[in-house]
């Protein structure tokens, strides 16, 4: 038998944003963490209405239809050390994804 598997549970730093995307590239900044010393967050849990194309990275980052593909009502949680934004875009459609900053 294998190893088991350990659950941590995660906690929410901040209040999130809501990310509105459409069939072009929408950007936006990662939600800080609110504790002054490191504001950037090293993780975000994503919950998009439906699926989105996400990509992130600095100021410039534009999504594809190539990117990450995160499945709509399916909550993810990404690394995001390094990177400050955000980039989605859906395939057809609009949606909203929540994004927000968390920590193991």
């Amino acid at each position: 038998m294998g190893d088991p598997i350990k659950f941590d549970a995660y906690k929410i730093l901040n209040t999130g944003t809501t990310l509105a995307v459409t069939t072009s590239s929408a950007r936006t900044t990662l939600p800080t963490t609110g504790n002054g010393v490191n504001s950037n967050p090293s993780f975000v849990r994503l919950l998009p209405e439906v699926a989105c194309y996400v990509k992130f990275g600095d100021g410039t980052v534009t999504a594809t239809l190539n990117d990450i593909l995160v499945q709509p009502n399916m909550a993810e949680i990404f690394s995001v050390r390094g990177c400050t934004n955000i980039a989605a875009i859906t395939r057809t459609g609009t949606a909203n994804i929540n994004v927000t900053p968390v920590e193991f």
